[in-house]
């Protein structure tokens, strides 16, 4: 735990991944200092078939938000999924509806073209 404060300390974001899961628990959050947390994508995939995790979801919102810290939705993979986690409260988003893995240098020169895009006031382009 005194790691953790000395890197956010430095100015470090920290994140707790996989919350929900396995090491990830309740506990961290009391003792830990983390700026965000990162839940599973468990609860994600479930989300069309078992109104239980809408209600879980909106639990793990509630508690990140009286303890300050921010939310990211991992394993979104339909832009239904994003709308409802969007609608849920859910602040971030990661998985295959936004973007596949990719080499870092393409990602880079596709984040390039979006800058330079902005800069010059055009609307940026769809990947493709």
């Amino acid at each position: 735990a005194a790691r953790l404060v000395r890197l956010r300390d430095h100015g470090f974001k920290i994140a707790l991944d996989d919350f929900g899961t396995g090491y990830s628990s309740l506990s961290h959050l009391r003792a830990l200092p983390f700026h965000k947390v990162k839940i599973d994508r468990s609860f994600v995939s479930d989300l069309d078939t078992d109104r239980r995790s809408i209600i879980v979801l909106q639990g793990i919102v509630q508690l990140c938000r009286s303890l300050g810290l921010g939310t990211v939705a991992e394993g979104v993979e339909t832009g239904w999924q994003f709308g409802c986690l969007r609608d849920i409260g859910i602040e971030e988003f990661q998985g295959f509806h936004f973007a596949r893995p990719q080499p870092c240098a393409r990602w880079l020169a596709e984040l390039s073209g979006v800058a330079a895009d902005e800069m010059l006031g055009r609307s940026a382009k769809p990947a493709g």
